[in-house]
């Protein structure tokens, strides 16, 4: 049941986000209902083994089909990041740029969301179209694993002054070369 719209010109933010703006600058992201697509830096890997940005590939994708057409997005509820959930179609074309975008393998059906885009991934997997062609991560477990390292990681260690953040890092990098850090902080609680 549609309870508003959004229309106009997007930007495409990726294979499954659009970001629209008015002329009076209000701002509003429309994440395209009932389909999950690569994020921005997954790799994936084609049908010959070898490995490509398949995110980078997607949002590419939906920027083509889309080209300069306006779009009109049908929506009813918005997800936890307020973005609204809409199914969005090409005013000219009348392309529904969900299921375009599953059919040809740039996404996969969310069916955790909706199942109205299964029949479409059932057509892109046996023509091995887009991410079908090879191996992919789902992007849903992409986002985890993502989530579960950036968790693991020990922050980095840091001495905090009022104006200013002392690293660690033994070695400090400039241009191509590598200099190493002069151990000056080192005696300082000694020298109290």
């Amino acid at each position: 049941q549609v309870k508003f719209n959004v229309e106009g010109y997007p930007r495409i933010v990726d294979g499954d986000t659009l970001a629209f703006q008015s002329k009076s600058g209000e701002k509003e992201k429309v994440r395209l209902l009932g389909i999950d697509a690569p994020e921005s830096k997954q790799m994936c890997k084609n049908a010959k083994g070898a490995s490509y940005e398949c995110g980078v590939e997607s949002k590419a994708y939906l920027e083509t089909i889309i080209g300069k057409d306006p779009v009109l997005c049908l929506a009813a509820k918005r997800d936890r990041y307020s973005r609204v959930l809409g199914v969005c179609f090409d005013e000219k074309t009348g392309k529904d740029l969900n299921e375009k975008m599953v059919a040809e393998g740039e996404a996969i059906a969310y069916v955790q969301f909706s199942k109205a885009y299964v029949a479409d991934e059932e057509l892109a997997k046996t023509g091995h179209k887009g991410l079908w062609q090879g191996e992919f991560q789902k992007p849903w477990d992409y986002r985890k694993m993502m989530r579960t390292k950036a968790k693991a990681a020990p922050p980095p260690k840091t001495q905090t002054t009022d104006s200013f953040v002392l690293s660690a890092n033994p070695k400090v990098k400039m241009a191509k070369s590598e200099f190493p850090m002069p151990d000056y902080f080192e005696d300082l609680d000694d020298a109290e």
